[in-house]
């Protein structure tokens, strides 16, 4: 009698060798989990691009990934504290921005902050693209990466989050109808109030959109 080790533990199998093509295809959890992490990898790319472009309008695009906790908290502890629709669903396991965390079933979930984060750059690069489309009149029909992309997660990630039974169905809709309404405050807000008394912050705004909607001045110097 011996043991044959697999690359996942749990393949662990007793008395003959087995190696097949399954223990080199992710499991569907796997997959989720994989999805996940786009919360984790977004807000930490724009902290770096902001650091290393010195980007004054990515370190406040940061900040408002940062700061829609606090409606998030509001709703979770607050608001919905102790009602059904805010727990998870009881087989809740490591559920934090990068997959950690055990057993969170008892944590509140309503609503999705990973969702969250997924429509709210979805929206607001969305805004973006429909106000400069409507500026300058175009009809061209070719639709930036950065709005495929960006639409793609915004559809995966409440599907993984649900998925991978952290989050509930009701809390991935409060989370997307919370992202919408967080891109909507900075975009309509927050933004044209920093562009009226920061010209930096504007300048700074332009290039990174004239680079993700690849426009002629890409990243153009001052």
């Amino acid at each position: 009698m011996y043991y044959s080790i697999n690359f996942f533990p749990k393949d662990i199998q007793m008395g003959k060798e087995e190696l097949s093509l399954n223990n080199f295809i992710p499991t569907k959890r796997t997959a989720f989990e994989m999805i996940s992490l786009y919360e984790f990898l977004a807000v930490a790319g724009i902290l770096i691009l902001s650091i290393l472009l010195k980007n004054s309008f990515l370190a406040v695009l940061f900040t408002m990934l940062i700061l829609k906790q606090i409606p998030e908290k509001i709703l979770k502890l607050f608001v919905f504290e102790g009602k059904a629709v805010n727990r998870r669903p009881l087989s809740a396991q490591d559920c934090n921005m990068i997959n950690k965390g055990g057993p969170a079933w008892k944590r509140s979930g309503f609503p999705s902050g990973h969702t969250t984060v997924a429509f709210f750059l979805w929206a607001y690069f969305l805004f973006e693209f429909i106000k400069r489309k409507n500026v300058t009149g175009t009809k061209e029909n070719s639709i930036p990466p950065v709005i495929v992309i960006t639409s793609l997660f915004a559809i995966l990630v409440p599907y993984a989050r649900v998925g991978i039974e952290c989050h509930t169905l009701e809390q991935v809709m409060a989370g997307s109808v919370l992202g919408v309404s967080w891109a909507a405050l900075f975009f309509y807000g927050i933004d044209p109030a920093l562009e009226r008394v920061s010209s930096q912050y504007s300048q700074d705004r332009k290039r990174i959109f004239d680079a993700l909607f690849q426009s002629k001045d890409i990243l153009s110097s001052k």
